[in-house]
């Protein structure tokens, strides 16, 4: 794989899935192309995979308990 070509997926990978769908649709539009719906919805499974592996925590006490709005 061509470097511009690993740093172009790095950086759609930083992408929300709503806007990797709107930039994929808009890329594909731009070449009088459409991208199916299955390629869509296989990268977004793809970044839902890799955020499971994402482990968040408290940027104050480094704990992986979080609450949100006080509530468990």
């Amino acid at each position: 794989m061509s470097h511009k070509r690993k740093n172009l997926l790095d950086e759609l990978n930083k992408l929300a899935p709503s806007e990797a769908e709107k930039l994929i649709n808009q890329y594909a539009k731009s070449k009088n192309k459409s991208v199916p719906k299955s390629l869509v919805i296989t990268y977004a499974h793809d970044i839902e995979k890799h955020l499971d592996t994402v482990t968040v925590s408290c940027p104050y006490c480094q704990s992986t308990n979080i609450i949100k709005k006080g509530k468990i």
